[in-house]
């Protein structure tokens, strides 16, 4: 009787502790915070995602972010990416043992530009289409993770001072707007990284109109064809990003939406009635190399 005792006693334990494994992997997760190699501070908006489950997130403004999905396991492999800073890929166990994860600075060699006073006084032009107070048919981001992002082709014919970047909103019900700038050299169907060298953000109360953001102090000079997007990378409320939709126009050149479906996946394209494009521009001047 005693061994039967034991044997039910060892017997239920072990189910007990089967049970907690089995809720720890379907309830697994991820956190760390980001930190710079230098001077050992927290990155904000760090893109950090898990490609082989197409989900991904991004850190807060201390630098702090947590993954939970039941497909986590200790040899997942997670990358964290940010403008200015190495990529890094890590396994899940990794991260587990220190939770914070180190990035080093890496530098850009940029060419220096010299802008003319007679360039800056020419015509401006608008690189993009736009609808003013027109409203087309809206789209919304991707999807409701933290970093997708939307975005549209451009084509910059002659060499061109870029002085502004512009979005058209045309739906806003939520309080806030958390958006990263994002501006990618598109060629031969290749996406590189994105060319502005320090990272260019949107913070910002939701209202319908027109986003208009400062280029100048980044002596952009530009020529070919750009994908221009909008990132969102911090969620202040429970609607997340679903009030927020974009103004779209039919377009003859370069089509289509341009979007990533988590924080460190690929920039897809996809076609929405036809020819339209989301109502994203660029404007400046066409200038001349001294």
């Amino acid at each position: 009787m005693i061994g039967t005792h034991i044997s039910k006693y060892y017997l239920s334990t072990l189910l007990i502790v089967l049970l907690f494994q089995n809720i720890s992997i379907s309830q697994y997760s991820i956190e760390g915070t980001v930190i710079d190699g230098i001077n050992k501070n927290p990155i904000s908006y760090v893109n950090v995602g898990i490609a082989e489950y197409a989900i991904g997130t991004v850190s807060d403004r201390s630098g702090y972010f947590k993954l939970e999905d039941e497909r986590i396991n200790s040899s997942t492999e997670i990358t964290v990416s940010c403008i200015g800073y190495e990529t890094k890929t890590i396994s899940a166990s990794s991260l587990n043992k220190n939770t914070s994860i180190v990035l080093s600075p890496v530098s850009y060699d940029i060419e220096p530009i010299q802008i003319t006073s007679e360039a800056l006084k020419k015509r401006e032009i608008q690189y993009g289409i736009g609808n003013g107070i027109k409203r087309g048919k809206s789209i919304g981001f991707a999807s409701q993770q933290l970093g997708t992002e939307v975005g549209a082709l451009l084509f910059i014919k002659k060499a061109s001072y870029i002085k502004s970047a512009h979005f058209e909103i045309n739906h806003a019900k939520g309080d806030s707007m958390h958006f990263r700038v994002i501006l990618r050299p598109y060629e031969k169907g290749e996406i590189g990284e994105s060319i502005l060298p320090a990272d260019v953000y949107i913070h910002d109360v939701q209202t319908t109109g027109t986003i208009d953001v400062d280029l100048r102090s980044y002596d952009l000079k530009l020529r070919g064809h750009y994908l221009l997007s909008l990132q969102w990378i911090q969620n202040d409320g429970r609607d997340q990003n679903e009030g927020i939709t974009f103004d779209t126009k039919r377009s003859w050149n370069h089509p289509g939406i341009f979007a990533k479906l988590f924080s460190t996946g690929d920039i897809e394209k996809f076609t929405y009635h036809g020819r339209l494009k989301p109502c994203f521009y660029l404007k400046g001047t066409v200038i001349e190399r001294n």
